[in-house]
């Protein structure tokens, strides 16, 4: 079997405009790996490929463009406002065909969202089966502000959302992006790639997934800012791999990262930041911390934060990471106030990753604790 049937691919292409351009990304597909292995032992691959490569799918979503008052992409349509273009251009994308196989897919099969106009937006990803790609352009112009939430409401164990997201963030501007994945149990792939002048916030949370990738590659340009936060709550059998990974370009960039794991029953998540300081990049600071809980004896954690600083002129260069299970000596106290073991657990918990999170992600998470039980 192979990740999707090639006679499906290739009908795809006749519905796009620029078929001939997207016949390029389908030769990447075919010739490129998962992901480049490194030979460092300390470089650990999170990531089971496999899962993608044995789903052998024989649908691709294509959906119709048409008018609405907010954007929904489902199986069939791809409803938007005025203010949002659908197109099949790729001009203007930070991706690349060499960036990775699973990114040339979405290359070669979504259609493009462009958003470019100062304002707040949602973007409901509803797929239902097959293959199901999205191309999330941002554009921010000198002096606006865009606020973008991003949210995956995938069902069922047949489907594969697939979303690239390219960000260009301009000076005296501000991107705000919150993406929302919930895998519905199927896999999912996320790209993301912002270049940035201005100023960027991001919030990721994936959960309930059998694999979920999520890679947010940032290039940081002369005095640009970037925070950055990064959760994982697995349960049941969830897959889950995060990596957040910062380039300081410019000099006085700064960038503060926060990376924070849930793992519940027998999943296995990791949450990993990367950061490098280049030589041109002077007076830069980076931050990252890492904290991950475990919730049952047989779920696995990861947070991994790496700093690379290739410049001696630095402000601040600081990385942590810590893994544990719920503090018996805090259940303790809080059972001696009169609160269950239950009880007790989700207020920790609660408290964990109470500041980390969009109240629309604290919703999420609220409905997954409760139905645990805490």
């Amino acid at each position: 079997m192979a990740l999707i049937d090639p006679d499906t691919l290739k009908e795809s292409l006749n519905k796009f405009e620029n078929s001939s351009e997207r016949e390029e990304y389908i030769s990447s597909f075919y010739s490129l790996p998962y992901q480049t292995v490194h030979d460092s032992p300390t470089v650990k691959t999170y990531t089971e490929w496999s899962i993608y490569d044995k789903m052998n799918i024989k649908k691709l979503s294509v959906p119709k463009d048409v008018s609405g008052s907010e954007i929904i992409v489902d199986d069939e349509i791809l409803s938007h406002p005025p203010s949002v273009s659908i197109t099949d251009s790729l001009k203007g994308s930070l991706f690349r065909k060499d960036d990775g196989k699973l990114v040339s897919l979405g290359l070669a099969t979504a259609k493009v969202v462009r958003i470019d106009t100062s304002g707040s937006y949602i973007i409901r990803h509803r797929p239902r089966s097959g293959l199901s790609p999205l191309h999330l352009m941002i554009k921010s112009a000198k002096g606006s502000s865009i606020d973008v939430t991003y949210l995956l409401e995938a069902n069922g164990d047949s489907t594969l959302p697939l979303s690239l997201i390219s960000i260009e963030c301009e000076e005296d501007s501000s991107v705000s992006i919150s993406s929302l994945l919930l895998g519905g149990g199927s896999p999912n792939f996320i790209s993301m790639k912002a270049n940035v002048k201005g100023n960027l916030r991001t919030t990721i949370f994936s959960t309930e997934s059998k694999m979920s990738h999520v890679y947010f590659k940032t290039d940081l340009q002369t005095s640009a800012k970037s925070e950055f936060s990064a959760l994982a709550l697995g349960t049941e059998r969830d897959r889950i791999d995060v990596i957040t990974d910062v380039s300081h370009v410019g000099p006085k960039s700064m960038s503060d990262g926060k990376l924070k794991g849930i793992a519940a029953d027998d999943s296995e998540i990791a949450v990993r930041g990367q950061a490098e300081i280049k030589e041109e990049a002077v007076d830069s600071s980076t931050s990252i911390t890492g904290r991950a809980m475990i919730l049952s004896p047989s779920s696995h954690a990861s947070v991994v934060p790496m700093l690379e600083v290739k410049t001696g002129r630095v402000i601040m260069a600081k990385h942590s990471a810590a893994v544990s299970k719920i503090n018996e000596d805090m259940i303790f106290y809080l059972k001696s106030r009169g609160l269950t073991q239950k009880e007790a657990e989700g207020m920790i918990i609660r408290g964990f990753i109470e500041d980390e999170t969009t109240d629309l992600i604290k919703d999420k998470i609220e409905s997954i604790l409760t139905h645990l039980g805490y």
